[in-house]
This record gives C-alpha cells, structure tokens and sequence, in this order.
C-alpha cells in the first residue's frame, strides 16, 4: 500500500499542475471547440462519432460548478493525464517489477512530453484515451491472478473505443495471453463471462442513432441508420484513412519518413532513456514477457506508419503524433525495463549491496526522488502551458467583431469554425450571425438541423459551396443578409467580389450598392499573445496567426488599389509582423514602391520576397509537397527574379547582372514567358545577338503571337 500510496501522491501533485496550466477557455486544437459543444447539447460530433467521451464530458461539466464548458473539459482532459501516470506506474511495478522511482520517471517522461502534454490541457479525447489504454493493459495482465479483471476488461474495451476508435490496433497486445487464457479453466470461463461484458459495453455505440434520430444540434453524418451508422465508424468520408491527404501519395510512399519521425517523437519523449530500450526488451525477452509490447508496437507504429502515409508537414505531423500514443508507451515499457536492469548490474558491479543501500538511505533517496521528479514535470511543462493562451477565444472576438449585424458568415477550417461554434453556441456570442459551415454545406443533415435547430429556417443553400454556381445562387438567394467569409475559405467565385472587412472578406456582386463594413474593425481587435507565427510553439495557433496575416495583406491590397498607397504598405508590414513568410506582403510592397519608382527600397522588397519563397521552396521539398503544391511557389519565384532584374537594371547596376536575374528566373520556371522576354531583352541590350534570337526564338515557342518578341526577331533576322 505504501507503494500506492506515493505514486497516487505522485499523481495527485501531476494533476494539480496539470490543471494549472490548462486552458482557461477554448484551447487552440482542431476539435476543442466541437468537444465543448457537444458537451452541452449532446451531438453527435465527427466521425466516428465518439459516443462514450460525449456522454462523460456532458456528465462532466454537470459535475463542476465553475468555470466555461471548455475549461471544465480542460480539467477533465488534465485529469485523465494524471491517472493515465499513476495507473502505467502502477502497472510497470506490479508486472514487471520495477522500481517505484524508475516506473514514475518513465511514465512522467510520457506524460510531460509535449506531445501529450498539448493534449492534456484542452478538451478533447486524447488523454482520456490513454488512460483507458492504461486500465486495459493493467486488466490484462491482472487478469493471469485474478481472472475477474477478464470481464472487467470485457465490458470497459467497447468504452474505449468510444472515446478513441484507433484503440482497437492496441488490442492487439492482449493477442499472445489467449494461449494462457485458454489453457486455464478459470480464466477460460472469465473469457466466456467478458462476451456478454463485451455486447454491453457495445452498447454505448447505440448513442450515436438514437441521438442522430432526436435531431441534435450538430447530427455529423446523420448515423440513425444502420449503413450510416457503419460510414461513420468507418470514416468513409475521409476514405477509411487517418486524414485525405494520403489518397494523394502511393500505398507506402511515405512509411519511411512518419517512421523516422516516429523515432524523433521516441527522443524528444525519453531522452537518453530511449537508448536503454534495447537492454530493456532484451531484459523482457529473456523473462518470456516482451511478446505482447512487440506486437503492439509493430500494429501502432510500422504498421499504422505505412496506412497513415502522411507527408511530414506540420498539419499531418500533428495528426500522427496524435496517434503515436500507444506505441510510445511500448517504449516507455522498454525503457523502464531497462533502467531497472541497469539499476540492478551497476550496484552489482560496484561491489554495493543494493538492499543494505536503500535501507540505510531510504528516506534520502525518498525525498531525493520527489523533488526530481516535480522538478522534471514543472520544467518540461512551463514551455507548454496553456493557462494565459488566448488565441482561439480572441480569435472568434474577433471574427464577430468583424462581421456586420445579422449577416452570414462561412467557415470552413476546423479550429477557426469550432471556435466560434463555441463562442457562438456555448457563450451566446452574436445570436444575430448565421455561422456556416463551407465543407458541410451539402449535406442534408446539415441543412436540415440549421433550419429546425440553429433557427436558420430563412437560409436558402444550393448545394455545397465550392462551386462558383453555388456561391453564387447562396449569395442571391440571402441577398437580405451581408454575405462574409473567413480568409480560410475557398471562394471560387470570379462574380463575386471580395472586400476587406476585418478577419473577414465581405462578397458581393457588383450591382450591389452597400459592399462594405460601416466601421473598420482593426482598431476594435483584441491581441493577447505575440500573434507572431514564426515565434508560436502551437500549430494551430499558427494557423490562427496566419489568417491575421492574410486579413492585413488583403486590407493593403484594397487600399493600395483604391488610391490610398500609404497606408496599403502598412498594412502589408502588418501582414508580414503576422507571418514573417508573406511572400505575397513582400511582393506587393515591392510592386508599389516600384509604381512610384522607389527602385532602392523596392530591389530591397523584391529581394525580401526571392528569400521568402527560396525558403519555402526548400520547405515544400522537405514536407514531400504535391507538384500542385511546388508550382505556384516555382512561378512566383520566376516573377519575383525577373523583377528583381527590372530593379537592377534601373538602379544603373550592370546589364550582365540583370541578365544573370533573368537568366535565374527562366530556370526556376522554363515555362515563364515573361522571364524569357525579358532575359531576351537584356541580351539585345547587351548586343549578344545570337543569345537574344534563342530566347525570342523561346518566347514564340511558348506564346506565338507574342507581338514584341515578333518585332525584334524581325530587325535580328534582317541584321538591324
């Protein structure tokens, strides 16, 4: 009991700091927002659905009589943390036999990693889910003395399940015990007993068609059927796959890198530590006892590896870190295993008898241990916190800030739209708006629950908007209300014209007499962080800091167009504060300056952009981009050089370095007819006859009713 009661302390202490540094509000993380809804009204969120963490979070926050929805499920998710660290310390000293000292400080180097520490400070399912992968493994092992934790195990895996479906390629733990099991009359007949377990905890799936047939508030998928039901669970609507994005690549094609990140994620989790996993599964291998953990890393690691097949960007990479849960904690087994195999040959080898050691300086190595550990779970946590992380709560501030009374405002990006869902829904922020949602526009479930249950009966939809006939028909169809988007939505629309409004863009047709905001919304805005994107830990809050940077390009862009330069150029400053890689910020200010013939200051901008895009040049080939992906950034890059070859040669620097410009820019981009003209133009100048007519010669061939370059192969063909 001793032993129990110092790592349930251990996780007490874990907890409060955890708690401590959550979120006070919505957190910046894809679902959060969603979570936080669904709490309170009961929905049936994205598939596949997650019954069994919808229900518990709705219990929850009736449990905790302070605090927003979010941040009830904030504690919840820090929580869960916590116990997930007492129950696998627990279960390293019980099975394997490990010191108390040595399972803590592996499962606290687990649980303080940032992977998981980003998740155990918002509300989603992720914490939760590791805790009950936790308890199953605990139950398994429990289960050879006390076949009752069978049953148990029995009806607790459906509840799992609910909460994260991908628990299931860690059932596969439990495969090399049947054997056991089976050969045992006693745990054969608790095997028998968990099948009725089993169908009962099932039963939990049921949720999501009896509430999809109630009509929720937010009904994802509509699963009151049962072929719905099956869509859903199985993600049909992402293809079966973890994210969309690995139907673009080859079955395969990206096993190597998400593997080699999966061994990065392993360092920066452990340590040093990692390196004594070896002698740890060899330790387990020669007990008979490492069979379980290698299966289950092998189904959660290479194998979840080769069917995620990713591309290493940010976005994808925290997608797969999500998910490198269970395989992590397969190395936190073999590093705890072996350090307790180092703990035992190094006294050994020292001549120290190990017993007479801890006896005599217990209560030292006691204390010792503590403040080491509080040490590392206070450290590795501070950079992490959540606690003053305002970007998602101000950002949906923000977006209704910049949005007219009573008009309709189209989402599309996850945590941009769940936020103000949140802020919408749960804090009865702006109930004059109409939130919509641009990827679930089509779906009848979606239409249907606007109209009977957001009260959005008078919104008129014409299928999904992505189509610039459906943009279109929605625009006429509401022309009652204004009409805005967010600077993450694909408005694909050449009628429909875009102004400025905020962290908004306002469409519009051009008949329409009123096509903009009464008051600018910029001065109203709330900042509460750096909101500089290259200098936030988060990706989402990255993403979030991108469309401020987006919002302020596209305002310069209006007011550089409407006449009013000046203040253009600081807003496209503004936009480069944001994201210091706005190469369209550069590029725009560099165009301006040059209208006015500023060459200094604009050769200096157009210079800024050429290293802006040569970075993200280089970043695109490092992420394995899509060509689709790698070719606006090559075409920019030409446009950028040619220009950069305007510049140079107004300066009165020499025509050869204006034309080595050019030159650059015809190789990033053969195809560009400007550069080739261009890079023509300067070898006319320079009197390099034969190297003029080959590029003219290129200029016809890409576009041959190219009027100059006509002219001038005329006068070099007829030796003028």
């Amino acid at each position: 009991m001793r032993r129990e009661g110092a790592l349930a302390l251990a996780a007490a202490a874990l907890g409060a700091l955890l708690i401590y540094h959550a979120c006070g509000t919505v957190a910046p993380f894809r679902d959060a927002g969603e979570f936080a809804v669904a709490a309170r009204f009961l929905n049936v969120p994205h598939p596949p659905g997650y019954p069994f963490y919808t229900l518990l979070a709705k219990c929850w926050i009736g449990l905790i009589p302070f605090g927003n929805i979010a941040y009830r499920l904030n504690i919840l998710s820090a929580l869960a943390a916590a116990g997930a660290f007492y129950v696998l310390s627990l279960w390293l000293v019980r099975f394997f036999g490990i010191p108390r000292f040595w399972a803590a400080l592996a499962a606290l180097c687990l649980i303080s990693t940032r992977f998981i520490l980003g998740l155990s400070f918002v509300s989603e399912m992720y914490t939760l889910g590791l805790l009950w992968l936790a308890v199953l493994l605990y139950l398994i092992h429990d289960a050879e003395e006390n076949p009752r934790s069978l049953a148990l195990a029995g009806f607790l895996f459906p509840l799992a399940l609910g909460t994260r479906l991908d628990l299931a390629l860690a059932a596969v733990y439990a495969l090399p015990f049947f054997p056991s099991w089976l050969s045992r009359p006693a745990q054969r007949k608790a095997l028998l007993c968990s099948l009725p377990m089993l169908a009962l905890g099932s039963t939990v799936f049921l949720y999501l068609p009896v509430r999809a047939a109630a009509g929720p508030l937010v009904n994802w998928g509509d699963p009151s059927s049962l072929g719905r039901l099956i869509n859903s669970l199985i993600r049909k609507s992402h293809g079966s796959t973890v994210d969309l994005l690995s139907a673009e690549y080859a079955r395969g094609e990206l096993f190597w890198p998400d593997f080699r990140h999966w061994l990065n994620v392993c360092w920066a989790t452990f340590g040093p530590l990692a390196l004594l996993a070896p002698l740890g599964l060899f330790a387990l291998w020669r007990q008979k006892r490492a069979w379980p953990g290698i299966i289950c890393w092998l189904a959660t690691v290479p194998m979840f590896c080769y069917l995620a097949n990713l591309p290493p960007n940010p976005h994808a990479i925290k997608i797969l870190e999500d998910h490198f849960i269970p395989g992590l904690l397969m190395a936190m087994l073999w590093a705890a295993a072996g350090l307790s195999r180092l703990g035992e040959w190094a006294p050994a080898k020292a001549g120290v008898d190990r017993a007479r050691f801890a006896w005599a300086n217990g209560g030292m190595i006691t204390v010792a241990a503590a403040v080491a550990l509080a040490s590392l779970a206070a450290v590795r946590a501070r950079p992490w916190s959540l606690r003053r992380n305002f970007y998602a709560h101000d950002y949906a501030v923000n977006i209704f800030r910049s949005a007219p009374p009573d008009s309709i405002v189209v989402l599309h990006e996850d945590v941009q739209l769940f936020s103000s869902w949140e802020a919408h829904l749960n804090r009865g922020r702006r109930p004059d708006l109409r939130l919509v949602a641009q990827g679930l526009s089509a779906s009848p479930w979606y239409q249907e629950g606007l109209r009977r249950r957001w009260g959005y009966a008078d919104l008129a939809f014409a299928g999904k908007l992505v189509e610039p006939g459906a943009w279109e028909h929605f625009a006429r169809a509401n022309a009652r209300r204004k009409l805005l988007a967010g600077f993450e939505t694909d408005v694909a629309s050449a009628l429909l014209r875009r102004r400025p409004q905020g962290l908004l863009v306002r469409l519009c047709f051009d008949e329409d007499r009123d096509c903009s905001g009464a008051l600018d919304p910029w001065p109203f805005f709330i900042f509460r962080g750096s909101y500089r994107q290259d200098a936030e830990r988060f990706f989402f809050n990255q993403d979030l800091i991108e469309d401020y940077g987006r919002a302020a390009l596209e305002a310069g862009g209006a007011l550089a167009r409407a006449g009013n330069k000046e203040n253009g150029l600081a807003f496209f400053k503004r936009s480069l504060f944001f994201s210091p890689l706005s190469v369209q910020a550069a590029i725009h200010s560099a165009y301006y300056l040059a209208e006015r013939s500023d060459w200094p200051d604009s050769y200096f901008w157009w210079g800024r952009s050429r290293e802006k895009l040569e970075t993200l040049l280089g970043l695109a080939r490092r992420y394995r981009s899509l060509d689709r992906v790698v070719a606006p950034i090559k075409r920019d890059l030409a446009y950028v050089l040619t220009s950069l070859g305007v510049a140079s040669e107004k300066l009165g620097e020499p025509l050869q370095r204006s034309a080595s410009w050019h030159q650059r820019a015809a190789d990033t981009d053969p195809y560009s007819v400007t550069a080739r003209y261009n890079l023509a133009a300067a070898y006319w100048k320079l009197k390099n006859a034969p190297a003029a007519r080959r590029e003219f010669e290129a200029v016809l061939r890409l576009d041959p009713n190219h009027g100059e370059a006509k002219k001038f192969l005329a006068l070099l063909t007829s030796g003028r």
